[in-house]
């Protein structure tokens, strides 16, 4: 049951970094926005590995 959260929550954040580079890739900052992402994705990742760090994020 917790991987199945762990997947939702995933796609979500991926969902969400992907429009929020693909809206700022027309200025300059886009490969900072990019790997920006990419750190966020991770760190939430890291946080989801558990059922209460899922719940934590979500809130």
């Amino acid at each position: 049951m917790g991987m199945s959260y762990l997947i939702i929550g995933f796609a979500q954040i991926l969902k969400l970094s992907v429009a929020f580079v693909s809206d700022r890739c027309h200025t300059i900052d886009c490969v900072f926005t990019y790997v920006t992402s990419l750190f966020v994705i991770c760190e939430a990742n890291a946080s989801f590995s558990t059922p209460e760090g899922y719940i934590q994020t979500v809130k």
